[in-house]
């Protein structure tokens, strides 16, 4: 292979980076000044609504959440937005009502996201969660709704928990799930090792090979084989699968669903292609409604689910490829409709959609570029978003991800289609000058595509907790920090689920009850007034978890940071 030509930089990162940074909060922090002041003019001409619900909505970045946001105020909720960065276009949206900066997605860490996660709902008096997450957040979530609905039994998630989120995310065990409903699929596979692809019919079909964990960078983890051809190289193993799919020829589409208790109440559809940055909404057609309705009514689904399909273009036939269990950029398309959010309360709105056509002034594919669409962040109502979310933001997304140097082919590809051709295709050279390095930036879910595989979501790690959401609760609990935890229970199970964890537990026992300790257990004979003669003795405990009558007791006993929860708030166990 000939070399790569020679690459100059002149603007180094320690440069370029803190420039960036400058420019991206100033006009974050402007925005921010603006907002409280529309706000504050708002409240003076605003009617106060009663009996309205708290809501919280995740990614507030992203154009789908701004929709929503708006969608739900317009029902007379009070909207608290979060995201992972202070800077969010839907924090400054006059339909906003509060922020919050949730902790990094990091599966070695997921207690503490969820535990802050409940702390924001609590705060607040959160009454509903409306997750619209990256493709990394809906599995946090299900972790979230699992580990909280005991104890926050007045909070509704408007989705699944871990079990079904996993299963619907998880492209070989969606396609079963299929299967079971009868909802057509094409052939499929697992591919986990080179053997593997031996397997595959490459020779009668052509074929279509994606990364199950995850799609985002496409050019790296999508390939197509067309029939007769050599299979690419992939790095298929058992902690990291790919499906191969017979490649349907004809036209994608994206079909979302709302539904609660397997009940569906709005929907809405787009002709879809890759790194699509327009929406153009469509009606979905009756024969591939009737299928995921009836796959919804099944499975008894809750939430937003956006499902892939393709139309055959020699038979007709539609195929569903695959699931993503969160709020699609479809809606964009749907959300001229009147009073949609009620969609979100249970009450079917499909019969008065109304279907739009939705682009974005960055991307140049909206008016006054494209007649006949409107643009996705910008109202006159409300002007803040759209300059948070095309002009802050992908100058902290350049800051954050694309500084990294390299060279820039000159002729790049998979570019989205009627976006514009980002400055790095336009200007190659000068971005090498900068350091810049990136393929493009999608305003519309607020990412930016660089080189390189993006991070897999460690299934294996969210598997555990879907066999025991019970017990990893409660050993995330007791667990803090790898210190030596002191842990006061009244409970045998409790005990017996931290038996083989590294914690100091104290059991009080009934004295008629039969027992002995165990390994890293002292037993403490007495009631409940017993635990009140524990704090006159200084004893202190990191985690407790007692019966719900003990715990305004227990108080006088919890260290300072350390965590208290009744056993009847504890997750349920598998049955």
């Amino acid at each position: 292979a000939s070399p790569l030509p020679s690459m100059v930089r002149l603007v180094p990162g320690f440069v370029s980076k803190p420039l960036l940074g400058v420019a991206a909060y100033s006009v974050w922090y402007s925005c921010v000044l603006a907002h409280k002041f529309l706000k504050a003019a708002q409240a003076g001409v605003q009617r106060p609504c009663k009996n309205r619900k708290t809501v919280l909505v995740t990614t507030g970045r992203q154009a789908k959440t701004l929709h929503i946001v708006r969608a739900l105020k317009e029902q007379g909720c009070r909207v608290i937005v979060s995201d992972y960065q202070s800077i969010s276009a839907s924090a400054v949206s006059t339909a906003c009502d509060g922020s919050a900066t949730l902790l990094p997605l990091d599966t070695n860490r997921i207690f503490k996201w969820v535990e802050h996660l409940e702390q924001i709902i609590v705060r607040e008096s959160v009454d509903m969660v409306i997750p619209v997450c990256t493709i990394n957040e809906a599995l946090f979530v299900g972790v979230a709704k699992d580990w909280l609905q005991q104890k926050l039994p007045h909070v509704h998630f408007m989705c699944e928990g871990l079990e079904k989120m996993a299963q619907l995310d998880n492209k070989d065990l969606f396609v079963k799930m299929c299967v079971d409903c009868g909802v057509p699929v094409p052939d499929s596979g697992l591919v986990t090792c080179p053997e593997d692809l031996k397997k595959i019919p490459f020779s009668e079909m052509d074929v279509i090979i994606k990364r199950i964990e995850s799609s985002v960078n496409r050019t790296e983890e999508i390939k197509i084989v067309r029939k007769g051809c050599q299979p690419p190289v992939i790095n298929a193993t058992e902690d990291d699968p790919w499906q191969w799919q017979r490649f349907i020829k004809g036209e994608e589409y994206s079909a979302w669903f709302v539904c609660i208790d397997g009940r569906v109440t709005f929907e809405g559809c787009y002709k879809s292609l890759d790194d699509l940055l327009y929406f153009d909404g469509l009606a979905v057609p009756a024969e591939v409604s009737a299928a995921i309705e009836k796959f919804i009514s099944v499975h008894k689904l809750t939430g937003q689910y956006a499902f892939d399909y393709f139309v055959e273009a020699s038979t007709g036939e539609f195929f569903v490829i695959e699931c993503n269990p969160r709020a699609s950029s479809v809606l964009e398309g749907v959300s001229k409709t009147p009073g949609w959010g009620a969609c979100f309360f249970g009450q079917d709105v499909r019969p008065q959609t109304i279907y739009g056509n939705t682009g974005f002034w960055f991307h140049r594919n909206c008016w006054p570029f494209v007649s006949g669409r409107q643009e996705g962040f910008f109202s006159w109502t409300d002007p803040l978003p759209v300059i948070v979310a095309e002009l802050a933001w992908p100058m902290e997304l350049l800051r954050m991800k694309a500084v990294i140097g390299g060279w820039l082919t000159r002729k790049p590809e998979n570019l989205p289609q009627q976006a514009g051709r980002p400055i790095s295709a336009v200007f190659p050279s000068f971005c090498e000058y900068l350091g810049f390095n990136y393929h493009h930036v999608d305003v519309n879910i607020g990412k930016i595509i660089v080189p390189g595989p993006t991070v897999g979501r460690d299934y294996a790690k969210f598997q555990i907790i879907q066999d025991d959401p019970r017990g990893t609760y409660v050993r995330a609990i007791a667990e803090q920090d790898d210190s030596a935890c002191r842990v006061l229970t009244d409970s045998a199970e409790v005990a017996e689920m931290l038996r083989s964890s590294k914690v100091e537990i104290t059991r009080l026992v009934d004295g008629l009850e039969a027992a002995e300790a165990q390994g890293n257990e002292t037993l403490l004979v007495g009631n409940q007034n017993t635990i009140l003669q524990l704090g006159k003795t200084g004893s202190m405990f990191d985690a407790i978890l007692v019966a719900q009558d003990a715990c305004e007791m227990a108080k006088s006993v919890l260290a300072p940071q350390g965590r208290m929860v009744s056993v009847e708030a504890l997750p349920k166990a598998v049955a």
